[in-house]
């Protein structure tokens, strides 16, 4: 069952939604003593920070909107695939390489909020990514008594039926 959507209606925010993402990384601060078993550590940083770091991955990744600590700010625009937090592993022998958070490919939004705190083990640090959604066609819509129908189509205005007084409906459905 098909279902037809005002245009203006949708514009004016009708059915958007909010959609929230976290991402999640820690650091490894048990392993900044190199024993035999571990022969690495982790830091959370910004890897432009970082003098002695694989530049290889400087010149593949961009940490410029990244803050000193190593996270992106809150209220960043992101575009997909970018670099949520730096973190950088630390070999034996002193080199740094990347093994930063990065967002999806498909995701889009602004990073809403930034938490990092500090444990015995390493700091943990969490990014929300907070992302607006739209109704479009293809997407289902049910009521709650059962009916449910797909969005078949979105009219403008003007092209909608309407009442004798002028009266446009948000939505027609097939009862």
């Amino acid at each position: 069952d098909s279902i037809i959507f005002n245009k203006d209606s949708l514009e004016r925010g009708l059915f958007s939604s909010l959609y929230y993402r976290t991402y999640e990384t820690t650091e490894n601060s048990d392993s900044n003593n190199f024993s035999a078993q571990n022969k690495s550590s982790e830091i959370l940083c910004n890897p432009l920070n970082i003098a002695d770091m694989n530049k290889n991955d400087l010149v593949r990744n961009d940490y410029s909107r990244l803050a000193p600590n190593g996270t992106l700010p809150e209220g960043s625009v992101l575009k997909g695939n970018d670099i949520l937090v730096g973190k950088c592993i630390i070999d034996e022998n002193g080199i740094h390489y990347d093994d930063s958070l990065r967002s999806r490919d498909t995701d889009v939004g602004v990073v809403d909020k930034v938490f990092c705190t500090e444990k015995k083990s390493g700091n943990l640090c969490k990014v929300r990514i907070r992302s607006e959604r739209f109704p479009e066609i293809g997407d289902k819509f049910g009521s709650r008594h059962g009916q449910k129908g797909t969005i078949g189509f979105i009219l403008p205005k003007n092209d909608m039926p309407f009442t004798r007084d002028g009266l446009v409906p948000d939505i027609i459905l097939n009862p």
